[in-house]
């Protein structure tokens, strides 16, 4: 029996240890809990002369979270646009100085000039570079709130990020002091170094103040378009239809000669905004936009461009409706009432913000679908970032890995699963030089060739701290992206479909974290893939198969009543075994095709399970109704293999010719790529001489071979130059040995070298030549000739 003072000492400590237990000990991964709950009312004004932008903010801050609060945070990000900030001595240590040696016209800056409590004293603003903290008069206890007053200034920078300006106009991004999230891992005061953001999902009502002859494009919805817009445009936006309509066409419009209709159009204007459930505001003003419409299901799809980029910009506004469209059967609605596509000539790329994204004009005219895939990445971050609102400065995956996979998917439903990438050529021998790319292949093409560089980090890797700062894209984008495709191949594609529509549905406008999505998984999908989550994303493990050996054996004659029989009912009569090793640290399920010389073919797939009592090692049995002679681990490239060059019974290297472009051409997975040109070429020695140039590479560049052969027309003496590259990815994948030889325009010699990339800043880092010679065939040979040059430049 249990003593009276003994069970209640138990139970205090009990309750002591339940009441002091940190908010992230009471979360359940996969299900959301609490969340804080914001709203901002701003009122400012613009200065086009200044770029600088000035105003009120009032935060009501309502504290739903289990802890007492003593102070909130804010972010101030435009302050690391500036010499001596965090961001600028981040951007240095890289040897960036676009910060550091910024001129004093060209920076940014955001100051407080004075924070109350509404209705009450004065409260102090402590500021560190980006971020400022603000001690309350009281505690705010669980379930209160608090009402801040801020009289804050802003100034655009102008570089080429996320924010900056275009002739009077900015894109106004991170332009007021945001609250930092404070979540059940407490608050996140990140300092802003370039990378992410983070932010708690509220309302907005926000009055931005622009001189008359601008235009405005926004998060949220415009209040009071009938004070701010003129007729002509307000007819033209009631006008019933789906179809893509011009608002407005500055380069139609004539201004007024009168100057006092002149002093009157350029009067400020108010213009009144509301946005619900968003994380983040902003905001774009310009006074030379093509604005278009289109409409789809009754969202509103806006598009604001240049009049110069009328050409590519015109079908925008169609192809986001049809994005919308698809974005949202393959996901979740989309709640909010409008969409807007600006073009931002800032050089920031694209760029994704609640119901507004910005797009580069570098994208308009290169020949491929670039432009279409980066409208569908940016659009496809706001169910992914916009909805579902993970920290993205914690764990980008979860929003740029994501969004990668959506935009990929979206690709291959508006322009199909191939090709989509490029444009569709009509003259054959364009077809012939542009191959044809497709979004999936080139995030599996980049993830390898940069997973064989041994410079790979762990996709949960914070976005700030990345060792080597080539790591972080191909971690976070393309890795994500390729492991969510392999995981929807190895799960059946309509389970995973559902199973990531509901996670989506379940977490949006909340904020989910790593183990919330890995936990959601193993419950939709009805299985455990925490073999695939720890490896993948935690680790960085990798896919590497190996088939070792194929053998068959005919089979005992069935008894009498017996059938053994495989799909369609042909009776199986060889047993087969098969031998395979998984090297890479993931073991997953192996699809498998078999084929005879008859051409019989069948499929099978190589359960998980068999790697795991020899560590690596499988061997896998099954019954084929003939005698299988070759066999192809992973025939439809659902797995990221690093290595494919051993995935067959035949060892035969493949290869995929393809004419040189002298442009990027895109490896193909499994086979090598060999490129070609025809070349001509004439020097004193051996007067005019004609052949073949080639090109010859594997996808993660371990081997490759390069060269010329050909022949003089002078005489019938063949000439060659060959160099052949190997890098042991095994030994070190950084190291890359060559060895060239040559006899070339009346020169002969060799040469062996060894290279090493040093994975640090310095990119090329050294090359050591280990042994070379030559010597001219004759003394009327040209020091001139191809092999001089040749041996004086790096060959890749």
């Amino acid at each position: 029996m249990i003593p009276a003072r003994a069970l209640f000492t138990a139970s205090i400590t009990l309750f002591l240890l339940v009441r002091s237990a940190p908010a992230w000990a009471e979360h359940t991964p996969g299900i959301p809990g609490w969340q804080q709950d914001v709203h901002y009312r701003i009122s400012v004004s613009y200065a086009p002369q200044r770029f600088e932008i000035a105003g009120q903010e009032t935060l009501a801050y309502w504290n739903l979270s289990p802890d007492s609060l003593t102070e909130l945070y804010f972010h101030l990000y435009l302050n690391a646009y500036r010499p001596g900030s965090n961001m600028a001595r981040y951007d240095a240590s890289q040897e960036n100085w676009r910060i550091q040696n910024l001129p004093p016209k060209r920076r940014g800056g955001e100051w407080i000039d004075r924070a109350t409590i509404q209705g009450g004293d004065s409260l102090h603003v402590f500021v560190d570079d980006t971020i400022a903290r603000i001690p309350l008069p009281q505690v705010l206890a669980p379930g209160e709130s608090v009402v801040v007053c801020l009289s804050f200034r802003s100034k655009i920078p102008d570089v080429p990020e996320r924010m900056g300006r275009s002739g009077k106009g900015v894109f106004a991004a991170q332009w007021y002091p945001r609250v930092c999230a404070y979540d059940r891992f407490g608050w996140h005061t990140d300092q802003h170094l370039g990378s992410e953001f983070y932010g708690d999902f509220g309302s907005f009502d926000v009055r931005v103040v622009l001189p008359g002859t601008f235009l405005l494009a926004h998060t949220g919805t415009l209040m009071n378009p009938s004070e701010v817009l003129p007729d002509s445009i307000l007819v033209r936006l009631a006008a019933p239809g789906d179809d893509a309509i011009t608002i407005w066409d500055r380069s139609a419009f004539k201004a007024p000669s009168d100057s006092a209709a002149k002093r009157a159009l350029e009067m400020p204007r108010a213009w009144v905004i509301h946005a619900d459930s968003v994380h983040d505001f902003a905001w774009a003003c310009e006074e030379k936009w093509v604005w278009r419409r289109a409409r789809w299901n009754g969202i509103e799809i806006h598009t604001f461009h240049r009049v110069s980029d009328m050409k590519r910009w015109n079908d925008a506004a169609a192809t986001g409706a049809m994005m919308m469209a698809a974005l949202t059967r393959r996901f979740g609605p989309y709640p909010y009432p409008s969409f807007s596509i600006v073009e931002e000539p800032i050089g920031a790329g694209g760029v994704e913000f609640p119901n507004i994204v910005w797009v580069s004009p570098r994208y308009r005219n290169d020949g491929t679908r670039r432009f279409e895939s980066v409208i569908a990445h940016e659009m496809a971050h706001n169910w992914f970032y916009g909805m579902v609102g993970s920290n993205e400065t914690a764990q980008a995956f979860l929003d740029e890995g994501f969004t990668s996979y959506a935009e990929t998917g979206l690709m291959e439903t508006l322009f199909g699963r191939t090709g989509n990438l490029t444009l569709p050529r009509q003259d054959f021998w364009l077809r012939w030089l542009h191959p044809l790319d497709d979004s999936r292949r080139r995030a599996w093409r980049n993830y390898l060739e940069f997973q064989a560089r041994g410079i790979e980090e762990p996709v949960v890797t914070h976005s700030d701290r990345f060792k080597h700062p080539g790591a972080y894209y191909p971690s976070v984008y393309d890795k994500t992206n390729i492991g969510l495709w392999t995981l929807r191949a190895m799960a059946q594609e309509r389970r995973f479909d559902e199973a990531l529509r509901e996670y989506f549905m379940t977490w949006r406008f909340h904020h989910p974290y790593a183990d919330d999505f890995f936990a959601f998984m193993n419950r939709a999908l009805g299985d455990s893939y925490d073999w695939f989550f720890r490896g993948w994303f935690l680790r960085t493990d990798c896919v590497d198969l190996t088939l070792r050996g194929l053998r068959s054996f005919p089979l005992e004659p069935p008894r009498s009543g017996e059938t053994l029989a495989s799909a369609g009912g042909v009776a199986d009569s060889f047993r087969v075994e098969l031998s395979l090793a998984s090297r890479g640290g993931i073991d997953p399920p192996v699809p498998v095709a078999f084929r005879d010389k008859e051409g019989h073919r069948a499929n099978r797939v190589v359960p998980r399970e068999a790697f795991l009592p020899a560590a690596g090692e499988a061997v896998y049995r099954t019954t084929l109704p003939f005698a299988p002679s070759e066999a192809q681990l992973d025939p439809d490239l659902t797995l990221p293999d690093i290595d494919r060059s051993d995935n067959s019974t035949s060892r035969w290297p493949r290869f995929q010719p393809m004419v040189d472009n002298w442009r990027a051409s895109p490896h193909p997975l499994d086979r090598t790529l060999l490129l070609w040109r025809p070349d001509a070429w004439y020097q004193t020695h051996d007067g005019a001489e004609i052949g073949v140039a080639f090109d010859a590479s594997t996808v993660r560049w371990e081997h490759a071979l390069k060269g010329n052969l050909g022949g003089g027309l002078r005489e019938p003496r063949p000439f060659f130059d060959l160099e052949g590259r190997l890098r042991s990815l095994a030994a070190d994948s950084r190291a890359i040995a060559r060895a060239r030889g040559y006899d070339l325009d009346g020169h002969q010699g060799y040469r062996i070298s060894m290279s090493r990339d040093l994975g640090s800043k310095l990119e090329r880092g050294f090359r050591w030549n280990l042994m070379s010679a030559g010597r001219a065939r004759s003394a009327s040979a040209r020091t001139s000739s191809r092999s001089e040059r040749r041996m004086d430049r790096p060959t890749w």
